[in-house]
């Protein structure tokens, strides 16, 4: 049970509450306003997720690349933590460069899913490069059509599975998915696989806890 101190109290544990109510609720019955809430209480309660990524985003979409590879291991480590830094540090700034502003180039057109396909298997060619961080460059560069992929925010959305995302089938069902609920909610995304991931994380916390 969460305990809070501040004068904020009452608007505080009103709003874990409503949290804990919706995060038990059918997706389908999640109003816009309910989506909206997710993504802001998730910029609260991870500000210093958000804010990372609203500062590597700026970035990428000034330069519409990804300028160098401290910015990719930046991207890397918001994505994955460590686990591809070693990989990422093998590129060159110039293939950084290049391999991303082409990428970028690939998605401007009017089928978003299938050139996102094209785009993620050309920015594999750069090393610790995978299907999920591949679609965090994504989503960096064009948060309101693209979105993050992990296990968390998948399986929120597909409950019965828990598959490691490995395909690039599964990232374009997700990607079907995440943009047919922003159109209906005239939301980013992005804004989409924030909540998902947000109460994915949640669920997770809880599982843990209950297995410990």
């Amino acid at each position: 049970m969460s305990k809070f101190v501040s004068d904020w109290r009452d608007a505080f544990q009103q709003a874990w509450d409503w949290f804990n109510q919706v995060a038990k609720t059918e997706k389908r019955r999640w109003t816009t306003s309910d989506w909206k809430r997710l993504v802001d209480l998730h910029r609260l309660a991870e500000i210093s997720d958000a804010t990372e990524f609203d500062r590597l985003s700026l970035i990428v979409q000034s330069e519409k690349c990804v300028p160098d590879k401290d910015t990719l291991r930046s991207i890397g480590k918001w994505k994955s933590y460590e686990r591809t830094s070693h990989l990422l540090k093998k590129n060159s700034n110039e293939k950084v460069r290049s391999t991303t502003a082409e990428a970028f180039r690939m998605i401007r057109g009017r089928d978003l899913i299938h050139e996102s396909e094209d785009a993620m298997k050309h920015l594999r060619h750069l090393q610790g490069v995978g299907i999920a961080t591949a679609s965090a460059l994504l989503a960096m560069y064009d948060p309101k059509n693209f979105a993050v992929i992990d296990r968390l925010a998948y399986g929120e959305l597909f409950p019965n599975r828990t598959d490691e995302i490995t395909s690039y089938a599964q990232w374009k069902e997700y990607l079907d998915q995440v943009m047919r609920l922003a159109h209906a909610h005239n939301l980013d995304c992005r804004d989409i696989d924030t909540a998902l991931w947000f109460v994915g994380s949640f669920r997770a916390s809880e599982k843990r806890r209950s297995l410990a």
